[in-house]
């Protein structure tokens, strides 16, 4: 027998072992995991409390992915912008400005409730997780010694507890941003989850716009005509500014201004205001916009 066949059939020889092998301990993984289903009960009464309880948080899980699923697609989220690499370097710098940015989440009560359903859902997703690997380690700890060798411990909550695997897959909602070169040699991208800090820093941050708005719009709604006409009255129909007056040009266009601006958390309220003629309050909008 030459050389070359003795090779040849050395690794005819190590191809059948490692298929031998492979074969052995998926018969191995089989019987295992036919052991924990057949004990499935004995295994329930180690802890049943805990693992009823278990089996509740998994349906709770399993009913609010539909609702969950519905909001992620109402607000633009569980998917992939492909932007610049400044895009992405600044939505890692800022998360939730940039989660705000480019979701269709908006500055309204809707968004606010849809939000607050993700944090619970996101709390309880956590929750059912963490005693997942409680249950996991007590399972494991209550089985045969050999038979732990070749099941897959995460299973194990869910095959004893008769819990839906899907459940595994579940994740929280998202917004990737990702940029790939135009040769596509190099690409950058990060991953904005809801949950943890940045679900309750976009909350405060829309409830901040929303009290923004409400406060421009109350205050807008605060200026009637009586008033304009009581401060212009108050300020004898002279300019605060320049001293320009309609008694030395009848024809002089009044304006009711705020001191402190709407936008900067100014009030609708006599010491807040005051008359300017036309070009000055154009020059001091002139200078807010700067």
């Amino acid at each position: 027998m030459d050389k070359s066949s003795s090779i040849g059939m050395l690794i005819v020889g190590i191809t059948l072992l490692i298929v031998l092998i492979i074969i052995l301990y998926n018969v191995f993984v089989y019987n295992a995991e036919k052991y924990v289903i057949k004990n499935r009960k004995n295994l329930l009464k180690i802890n049943s409390k805990f693992f009823t309880k278990l089996k509740k948080e998994g349906q709770l899980i399993l009913d609010g992915r539909e609702l969950l699923e519905k909001l992620s697609s109402i607000f633009g989220l569980n998917r992939t912008i492909n932007c610049s690499s400044s895009v992405v370097l600044n939505a890692s710098s800022n998360p939730t400005k940039y989660l705000l940015k480019y979701s269709k989440l908006d500055n309204s009560k809707e968004a606010l409730r849809g939000l607050e359903f993700m944090g619970i859902f996101v709390e309880k997703k956590s929750l059912f997780f963490s005693d997942c690997e409680k249950a996991s380690q007590i399972i494991y700890d209550n089985l045969p010694k050999f038979r732990r060798r070749f099941v897959k411990r995460e299973w194990l909550p869910y095959a004893v507890c008769d819990m839906d695997m899907s459940l595994i897959k579940i994740e929280s909602p998202y917004l990737r941003f990702r940029y790939v070169s135009p040769a596509g040699r190099s690409s950058r991208e990060f991953l904005i989850k809801l949950e943890g800090p940045i679900l309750p820093e976009l909350v405060s941050l829309i409830s901040g716009n929303i009290g923004k708005a409400g406060h421009k719009k109350t205050q807008r709604s605060a200026m009637t005509n009586d008033l304009r006409e009581a401060i212009k009255k108050r300020d004898n129909y002279t300019c605060c500014k320049c001293g320009n007056s309609v008694y030395k040009e009848p024809n002089l266009l009044l304006e009711v201004d705020h001191i402190v601006p709407i936008s900067k958390g100014g009030k609708t309220e006599a010491d807040n205001l005051q008359t300017l003629c036309w070009r000055c309050n154009r020059e001091k909008g002139a200078k807010e916009e700067k």
